[in-house]
């Protein structure tokens, strides 16, 4: 009896000392994924402390005006993209939101907009850095087509007013890394802050009306959060093997993506995990919230 008590014993105590390293670990990976998710978002420019569930997006991402301003010019010059000599507003025009709604290559166009606060781009996530984006869209022939962009640098190079003006930010004049540097930043220049729901996140709670709060209601309890979460409510993770788009932005657009191109933001919705939603005010409060983001 005493022998059994004792065994007893012995297996509880190691048994809460199983719980208790489990519960350490758990505790550790928790403080881990916070600290990365904390870090993640400062590279975006957002100050947090690990715990919101929504951002208001900064006014402005730091960057280097000249360089900017220098890639405003590139992202509307025919001879980036050499020789097929598009430029990067013809699938990306500005005032649809950045996006045209068509397939180049077999993929449906991504916004511009909000770029910046991602870091995996394409449908499946398989770009990794807003750069290394910027030179594949540039250079593959599915889509800008500059196979050869040394030849277009060299060619926006014998442009003696581009030339001065690269050189007076570059020491080294229009190389292909600088050309690529003052694309990004000017991408990182597009940010569609101030809208109602910065506004709303920031604690003007007055700035959403009772619809689309009713909407964002919705949003949260068919748990569309799931996926569309992070800065610009997507774009950040992965889902059934896609990049989950992001939604910041979809008051700008005239186009959407999901499910093939559509022009009605509401024709989207039973395409989307958690749309199939019963209630037609339901649907109404919804499309209110998603329109003012």
């Amino acid at each position: 009896m005493k022998r059994a008590l004792l065994i007893l014993a012995a297996t509880a105590l190691a048994l809460c000392v199983t719980f208790g390293v489990y519960a350490y670990l758990d505790a550790r990976r928790a403080a881990a994924r916070k600290a990365d998710r904390i870090a993640r978002l400062e590279s975006f420019g957002i100050v947090s402390d690990g715990t919101e569930e929504f951002f208001p997006l900064p006014p402005v991402i730091p960057v280097d005006q000249a360089s900017a301003e220098l890639g405003g010019n590139l992202f509307r010059d025919r001879r980036l993209t050499a020789p097929k000599g598009r430029t990067c507003l013809s699938c990306h025009p500005l005032n649809t939101g950045g996006i045209d709604g068509k397939r180049h290559g077999g993929l449906l166009t991504r916004p511009v907009p909000n770029a910046a606060f991602t870091d995996i781009f394409l449908h499946d996530g398989s770009v990794t850095g807003l750069t290394a984006l910027v030179e594949r869209m540039v250079c593959d022939p599915r889509f800008g087509g500059a196979t050869n962009i040394g030849y277009s640098a060299a060619w926006i190079g014998s442009d003696i007013k581009f030339a001065y003006k690269f050189k007076k930010r570059y020491p080294d004049g229009v190389t292909v890394t600088n050309m690529l540097d003052a694309l990004t930043a000017y991408i990182k220049t597009r940010v569609t802050s101030n809208g109602p729901f910065d506004r709303y996140c920031a604690g003007h709670k007055d700035a959403l009306s009772k619809e689309q709060v009713r909407g964002l209601e919705v949003f949260r309890a068919q748990k569309c959060t799931d996926c569309h979460d992070g800065p610009v409510l997507g774009a950040w993770k992965i889902a059934d093997e896609r990049k989950v788009p992001a939604l910041r932005g979809l008051s700008t657009r005239k186009v959407y993506s999901a499910a093939g191109p559509r022009s009605d933001l509401s024709s989207v919705l039973p395409f989307m995990p958690g749309g199939d939603i019963e209630s037609s005010a339901d649907r109404v409060a919804l499309l209110a919230f998603l329109g003012c983001l």
